[in-house]
């Protein structure tokens, strides 16, 4: 039931599940920067239609998605913003909707039919768009984003990471609650968490998701396996632990990498000139900084002391930018584009 306007990026029918969301506003935003011209229908996580969202300067209708499903539109690409519950109970319901559908949850990421996808690093993987397409966790995107210039060049032999998540990487309630904590952290205020497994204003949380048998996080797993899946690595050793600090938005990795062959250390700023979509700061870059903008920021690059042929860096990026919908936003366009575009439209 896709459109027949496929192909033509600027007369494209887009649905978007979950537009009210985080990453649902900021995808939005994005269609506007962009100065995407086709049109989007909106729908809710809801079975029944739920009010309205502001897009292009209107006041837009958001369907539920059974009400879409009883009558639906030929969609070019449908865009899944739903947690990950959502999408492996009613996804499916929705593959005869489009010619393509892009899910941001975890729901079908390590399926091995499902490429997960980072356009600047994988991209080829769409040229001939499958049928759904899975884009990775916040925390993947911006640690696999850093570390690409450097694995386009070497191959890897081991890897650290160490993440520093936002807040808002849990969802739109949970930056609400760490914003009440913060108040009343800062007015000495008795406080508690309602979306964290500990208090989270003054504080930094490691354990992000459950914590499993041999002592990693579920978000830890993720990472991991994602990493290796990108870039084709089934067995690289990779050990990761993931934090969550009191940030608003823009998530933070320190990553140190073993390479198999020397390197060129003269030669490492050079490839991230080279590399779309990650800037090389002078010194570092920080939430504060990131937040708000679109792709990766690496600094502290050096040569680590500890590893033979090692290298350490420092990354940052919005993840609800970079993160979540820019990325999705990418795929999309390179999708609608015939994998001409990289989110360029």
């Amino acid at each position: 039931m896709a459109s027949k306007k496929s192909g033509n990026p600027h007369k494209a029918l887009i649905g978007i599940i979950g537009p009210r969301g985080l990453i649902g506003q900021e995808f939005l935003s994005i269609l506007e920067r962009r100065r995407f011209s086709g049109d989007a229908v909106l729908v809710s996580t809801q079975p029944k239609g739920r009010g309205r969202v502001k897009f292009r300067g209107a006041s837009r209708r958001v369907l539920g998605w059974e009400e879409f499903l009883s009558n639906p539109q030929p969609l070019d690409v449908l865009v899944c913003l739903a947690e990950t519950p959502w999408s492996k109970r009613h996804l499916d319901k929705f593959f005869g909707c489009s010619g393509a559908i892009i899910d941001e949850s975890n729901a079908f990421r390590m399926n091995p039919d499902v490429p997960l996808v980072i356009p600047e690093i994988n991209g080829a993987l769409i040229e001939k768009p499958p049928k759904l397409i899975a884009s990775p966790n916040c925390t993947t995107v911006i640690a696999a984003m850093a570390l690409a210039p450097i694995l386009k060049q070497w191959s890897p032999r081991r890897l650290v990471i160490a993440s520093y998540q936002a807040a808002s990487g849990a969802g739109r309630e949970a930056l609400e609650r760490f914003e009440k904590e913060s108040k009343d952290f800062a007015a000495g205020k008795t406080i508690y968490s309602a979306k964290f497994s500990a208090v989270l204003a003054g504080n930094v949380i490691p354990q992000i998701g459950v914590l499993g048998g041999e002592g990693f996080t579920e978000e830890e797993g993720k990472v991991i396996a994602e990493t290796r899946k990108i870039f084709d690595t089934a067995d690289l050793p990779i050990s990761a632990t993931c934090v969550r600090v009191p940030v608003r938005r823009g998530h933070s990795v320190a990553l140190w990498l073993e390479l198999e062959r020397p390197i060129n250390e003269g030669l490492l700023p050079e490839l991230y000139t080279q590399f779309e979509g990650v800037s090389l700061t002078p010194t570092y870059p920080m939430p504060a900084y990131c937040a708000g903008k679109e792709g990766v920021f690496v600094g502290r690059l050096r040569r680590d002391p500890v590893w033979p042929n090692g290298v350490s860096l420092w990354a940052c990026g919005d993840n609800l930018i970079k993160g979540g919908a820019q990325n999705v936003w990418q795929i999309v366009d390179k999708v609608l584009s015939g994998g001409k575009n990289n989110g360029s439209i």
